[in-house]
């Protein structure tokens, strides 16, 4: 009996030294696992803080800066470039060059380095200045590290070139080997349109003509058109702007101004050609064209006025009017008092005498300072002489 007692007695303290062991256990694992979570949060934490970084780069300047901040000052030249970059952004590029330019950008690695001198150029550039970005520009070509800013400063450079209309051979060195090099698809479409552009400030026109044709972009098919104009092949160009305006899928609003001015005046030149050479068909063609798409701009109303004067030519008198009467409604003033001049001139043709008056007047009293003013006194006193001679 005593024997069981004393087993039933070891065994309860067999259980009990079990419970505890296990209690102890459950107790340092719950422990360890509050550790790990604490070190988690803090790991993520870091790690949320340096993806934000390169996400706040990647998003607002196509690219990112994926290497580890540099050691002591690096993490507040980080913090000075997201705040010159929001100040680039917000289109402030006086205080935003101040901002990119305080940041040490030779003590960075190259990537870094590449994206400050780019964004310092961009300031440079919306500031009229592009000359001076030119400098920092080829900071970053000289050293031709292959990275994404190398490859934007390289392409930057070309708009530079584009702008100013110079070739530099050099540059088309670095824009061949960069297309070799990069893989993006619309990183080689802007290549292939420097190359293009570079080619035509050089005189090549088949060769930038092959680089504009191969590359997919608003700026390449503005260059294609030039190439045609270059040529004296205006209706294949007017062809390409009309179609650009037509659909109107601009990637940058910028080019749309571009396709605009230059559609107006080369078909303006073009349809004034025709006329001059007494092809009226041809010339109100490309005339119609440009009111189609704009009649109340300088153009526009020239155009409306060139329409009348093709009507005039042809005695078409209610019709030379009409295109009159729209150049003095369109909302433009370049061609007011030509139009009006020449609507008295047509009812002067039309023996109407005193409307004729009524309208070389008005050419007096609102259009003083133009060349029709003298001749308008004239033809005001041969329509009073004709009046005297009908009563």
């Amino acid at each position: 009996m005593d024997g069981k007692k004393a087993l039933v007695i070891m065994l309860g303290i067999l259980v009990a030294g079990m419970i505890v062991a296990f209690v102890l256990f459950f107790s340092d694992l719950r422990k360890t696992q509050g550790i790990f979570k604490v070190k988690d949060i803090v790991t993520q934490e870091k790690q949320y803080q340096n993806e934000n970084f390169a996400s706040l780069v990647e998003n607002n300047a196509d690219s990112a800066m994926h290497n580890k901040p540099q050691q002591g000052s690096g993490l507040q030249q980080h913090r000075a470039f997201r705040k010159a970059l929001l100040s680039y952004e917000a289109g402030m590029y006086r205080e935003a060059l101040g901002g990119f330019t305080d940041i040490q950008a030779d003590t960075l690695d190259p990537e870094q380095s590449a994206a400050v001198y780019y964004h310092m150029a961009s300031c440079l550039i919306n500031l009229d200045e592009g000359k001076k970005a030119i400098r920092f520009l080829n900071r970053v070509i000289q050293e031709m590290k292959p990275n994404e800013w190398t490859t934007k400063c390289v392409i930057l450079l070309g708009e530079i070139n584009r702008k100013h209309q110079f070739s530099d051979e050099s540059l088309e060195v670095y824009l061949h080997k960069l297309y070799i090099e990069t893989s993006d698809p619309a990183q080689k479409d802007e290549i292939l349109t420097q190359l293009g552009y570079l080619k035509f400030f050089r005189g090549n026109l088949d060769g930038a003509m092959e680089h504009f044709q191969r590359a997919r972009s608003d700026l390449a098919r503005l260059g294609e058109a030039r190439v045609y104009i270059e040529k004296d092949m205006y209706w294949k160009a007017i062809s390409i702007y009309e179609d650009m305006l037509t659909h109107r899928n601009f990637a940058n609003d910028a080019y749309y101004e571009d396709v605009k001015f230059a559609f107006q005046k080369q078909t303006h030149y073009y349809a004034k050609r025709w006329m001059d050479s007494g092809d009226y068909d041809h010339a109100y063609f490309y005339f119609r064209k440009i009111i189609n798409f704009f009649p109340n701009t300088t153009y526009g109303e020239s155009s409306l006025f060139w329409i009348g004067e093709i009507f005039y030519a042809r005695r078409d008198w209610d019709s030379a009017i009409r295109y009159y009467n729209l150049v003095l409604s369109n909302g433009t003033s370049e061609k007011d008092a030509d139009a009006q001049f020449k609507k008295g001139m047509v009812y002067h043709s039309l023996k109407r005498y005193a409307e004729a008056i009524r309208n070389f007047r008005i050419v007096l009293d609102y259009h003083k300072s133009s060349a029709y003013s003298d001749r308008a006194k004239q033809w005001i006193e041969m329509c009073e002489r004709e009046l005297m001679y009908n009563e």
